[in-house]
């Protein structure tokens, strides 16, 4: 075979290869848009402009999902809402702001953001947090595993669902209790006075710094002058 022959072969797989991927990416593309096009078809999700107001937002049958379609989801809302945050910030500060634009619909809504992440509906509730965490007791999506393996190295409490969670939550129970946090309360308030100073200095100065820099360091030594 001359070098001709194997340009044209390489060519030939490229194309082959690209084209496969293509047509995976599509594929996922339908599948999860098709997901909030069966839910607003069934009257589970509403389109709602970004408003500080909407007399159908209490509706308890359905729930919000910001400007929607079916080429894109939700990701044109993005843009816009980061260019509100500093260089860096977490994507979930950008929900926390997404969330004031419904006020009335109890603190929940959907968003569509593939191919970044899987359909998500974001709850800003404590008391529907507590439904989906504790009431009741929501299983865990398994896009947890693959993100906790790297440094849990195996299942965890935050991928563990039912009885194995449950099993092994209990453990550490005696750690939380009243006792044991009344004995720590003074190590707690010694170890955030120096936290909240930290801050203010930061503040008086005006500067720019890693606050999960600070803040590690502050939950690391609380954790170490508690169990030592």
């Amino acid at each position: 075979m001359d070098s001709i022959d194997l340009k044209r072969a390489a060519w030939q797989i490229a194309l082959s290869a690209a084209t496969a991927a293509i047509a995976v990416f599509m594929f996922k593309l339908v599948k999860m848009r098709m997901i909030f096009y069966r839910l607003k078809k069934q009257g589970m999700v509403r389109s709602l402009p970004q408003t500080h107001h909407n007399p159908r937002a209490n509706i308890p049958s359905s729930k919000p999902v910001p400007t929607w379609n079916f080429a894109v989801g939700n990701l044109t809302v993005l843009p816009d809402l980061l260019k509100q945050f500093p260089e860096g910030s977490q994507q979930s500060d950008a929900f926390t702001l997404l969330s004031n634009s419904f006020p009335d619909s109890d603190n929940c809504f959907y968003v569509d953001l593939w191919p970044f992440t899987s359909p998500l509906m974001i709850v800003t509730s404590p008391e529907m947090a507590v439904q989906a965490c504790q009431e009741y007791d929501l299983p865990k999506p398994p896009i947890l595993i693959p993100f906790f393996a790297p440094f849990a190295g195996g299942a965890n409490l935050f991928d563990m669902n039912g009885a194995e969670w449950k099993r092994s939550r209990a453990l550490f129970n005696p750690g939380f209790s009243d006792r044991v946090m009344m004995e720590s309360t003074s190590h707690i308030i010694e170890e955030a006075e120096v936290y909240v100073g930290l801050l203010r200095e930061h503040a008086e100065k005006g500067d720019t710094f890693s606050l999960d820099r600070l803040t590690c360091d502050y939950m690391m030594d609380l954790i170490g002058v508690i169990t030592m």
